[in-house]
């Protein structure tokens, strides 16, 4: 099980992450995180349309 642990600033946050990780999982965690900024951009970019077309 993984545990959570609270950060305050950042920059612990960084400072804590470990290099255990492999550049593949990094990668694939980027890209995951990627997709979904892509997906947040594209429904504000609809809504936008939407609200200019009801003007």
């Amino acid at each position: 099980m993984n545990t959570v642990q609270k950060f305050a600033t950042f920059d612990e946050l960084k400072s804590c992450e470990t290099e255990k990780n492999n550049p593949l999982s990094r990668l694939k965690k980027h890209n995951d995180f990627k997709k979904i900024i892509a997906e947040i951009r594209d429904k504000k970019v609809e809504q936008d349309k939407q609200l200019q077309l009801m003007r």
